[in-house]
């Protein structure tokens, strides 16, 4: 731990996250279970699957998410907890990689509101519409081509 100096003031070349840490190791009377529980709820978020990605920054209903690959709201909270199966996993990955592509270009905040505006290459459909019928591929593509920045290179 850095110490602090006499105006209570982090080190000099001291990083962000280490000034964050050790705020709230302060904050917390020195109990570091408290920075444990961040860092394990940290992980959680950063290493959450496809699913729980999209269901999040799409700000998805379970429901929604079982109308995109044909199941129960009740199979789609099993797919959150347990991961889809096999013969899905495809499909899945497809979903994640046009959430990838949001999640690059769009921010977070703006994410569900851009899956809900109707798209004209498209057709006019949202981006959600053909997530909801199942046209992971169709949706992944249209995304690749919107933020292909070759096209208005010179």
């Amino acid at each position: 731990m850095v110490a602090l100096d006499d105006r209570g003031r982090y080190g000099v070349g001291m990083s962000i996250v280490e000034s964050m840490a050790n705020e709230v190791v302060l904050r917390s009377g020195g109990d570091t279970d408290v920075l444990r529980r961040i860092i394990d709820r940290l992980d959680h978020q950063l290493n959450a699957g496809p699913l729980q990605r999209t269901v999040r920054l799409w700000d998805l209903s379970a429901t929604q998410l079982g109308s995109m690959f044909g199941i129960s709201r009740q199979a789609a909270s099993k797919w959150l907890a347990d991961g889809a199966p096999a013969s899905r996993r495809d499909q899945v990955a497809l979903l994640g990689q046009a959430t990838d592509l949001l999640d690059q270009w769009v921010k977070r905040e703006r994410i569900p509101a851009v899956v809900r505006r109707p798209v004209e290459s498209l057709g006019g459909r949202t981006r959600l519409d053909v997530a909801l019928a199942g046209e992971f591929e169709v949706l992944r593509d249209e995304l690749y081509d919107t933020f292909d920045l070759t096209r208005i290179a010179p």
